[in-house]
């Protein structure tokens, strides 16, 4: 399911046509508070969706800041930070950056 809105992000960002799947921002913020409540999430999931959470930022923009904030984005954030998964680490340092890039656009 990640691989997928991933997919979907990427192709409508290269088109430009993001802005028609921000509808479903909440939907897809709901999926991501799902499994952030998850206390046995597997590291692969973590990664791809502190990824995922990145390309939002990445594709929503400033738009997308908002819903970061969340409590569960935080929380996937800081457990990313904290794996000791290089792939998960350098995941989570991706989608930190990502949001403070677009956090600093004006």
């Amino acid at each position: 399911m990640l691989e997928c809105y991933v997919g979907i992000i990427h192709g409508l960002h290269d088109d430009h046509q993001v802005g028609q799947f921000l509808f479903y921002q909440k939907d897809i913020f709901a999926f991501i508070d799902m499994l952030a409540s998850d206390p046995h999430i597997g590291d692969e999931v973590l990664r791809s969706t502190v990824g995922l959470i990145g390309d939002l930022v990445h594709a929503g923009g400033k738009d997308m800041l908002g819903l970061c904030k969340l409590p569960c984005v935080k929380h996937l954030l800081e457990s990313a930070s904290a794996s000791r998964e290089p792939l998960t680490l350098e995941s989570a340092r991706w989608a930190n950056s990502i949001m403070s890039k677009v956090s600093k656009i004006t």
